[in-house]
């Protein structure tokens, strides 16, 4: 594997072509919207959203390249993440999209500059020479779209505000509830994105914890439908889990969807190359589903990892 030193000396662990995937994407993130972030249309639905989200975190995710010595493109991998978890998480929500998809259409949508920080000081009362005096005066357009861009500002720094607050406490789930409110309000705010993008991960986590506990006690009830319910919404908050795609895949297996239990076993293998369970698993439901030339692939690839592995020489033998 070619490897590249950085200034600090410190050897890089990852092929040069990915290298120069991560620069070019993170010199381009300020620039990206959302769907061209995922590398989609317009027009995308939930389930092109949710597979495009999957290819980008295998590759981007940095804990796919926990063991090895990344470098400075730690801190790009973590960078560039972070806009992938606020792009899908507002593109899977149809109230967060279609605000968004109007601050992409609106000429006058704010910038990222939002100055969340430091909300703008209220414009001074008062009324116009023409209202004191009694007379009707003519609403301007342009000042009632003012007035509701600048009450959307206040409602986004007000949550922005509170889901900070609620952050220190450890309270992941509710900040990262008001900071998806926040962008409501202010889709194009970069404060709101990166805050977002630092707690939803957090919050992620403390949820596919809770799901999976209870889809054990599911599976404990003989309820398996579900628990294989339960563990499919955790995986689409942990899409690089390789552990729980396997899982799905074995229940899916058991219900006899062998074609979606194939998906989730290859998604596990994409995530873990050198799992040999991950390999015999999929070589499995390969098998099960006519497709011995793909089986003995995956065997064949657990055998190079491990030659003794009495399991895999057994069904390599008999083919």
């Amino acid at each position: 594997m070619s490897q590249e030193t950085p200034a600090s000396g410190d050897p890089v662990d990852l092929p040069r072509e990915l290298r120069e995937q991560i620069r070019d994407l993170a010199r381009a993130l300020p620039d990206l919207d959302y769907y061209q972030l995922l590398e989609l249309e317009r027009d995308a639905d939930a389930a092109a959203i949710r597979d495009a989200f999957f290819e980008r975190s295998k590759l981007y995710h940095p804990d796919r390249y926990f063991n090895r010595e990344v470098g400075v493109y730690g801190d790009l991998l973590h960078e560039i993440y972070k806009r992938i978890v606020v792009a899908h998480d507002a593109l899977r929500d149809p109230k967060l999209r279609s605000n968004y998809d109007q601050s992409l259409d609106a000429p006058s949508a704010p910038g990222p500059g939002c100055e969340a920080a430091n909300p703008p000081p209220p414009r001074p009362a008062g009324r116009s020479l023409r209202d004191r005096s009694g007379l009707k005066s003519r609403r301007n357009p342009l000042a009632g779209l003012r007035d509701r861009i600048e009450n959307a500002r206040k409602k986004a720094q007000s949550l922005y505000h509170e889901a900070r607050e609620l952050r220190t406490t450890g309270d992941y789930a509710r900040a990262a509830d008001r900071a998806r409110l926040a962008l409501t309000y202010d889709p194009r705010c970069r404060d709101y994105m990166d805050l977002l993008g630092e707690l939803l991960p957090k919050a992620n986590a403390a949820r596919v914890t809770e799901v999976r506990r209870k889809a054990r006690q599911l599976l404990e009830r003989g309820n398996s439908d579900a628990a294989l319910e339960a563990l499919t919404e955790a995986a689409q908050l942990a899409p690089t889990n390789a552990g729980l795609a396997c899982q799905i895949a074995e229940l899916l297996e058991k219900s006899g969807a062998l074609a979606t239990a194939i998906e989730y076993a290859n998604r596990a293998v994409e995530l873990d190359e050198d799992n040999i369970g991950y390999l015999k698993r999929l070589a499995s439901l390969y098998k099960r589903d006519g497709q011995a030339e793909a089986a003995r692939k995956q065997l064949q690839r657990a055998w190079e990892l491990d030659p003794m592995d009495v399991e895999v020489k057994a069904e390599l033998a008999s083919r």
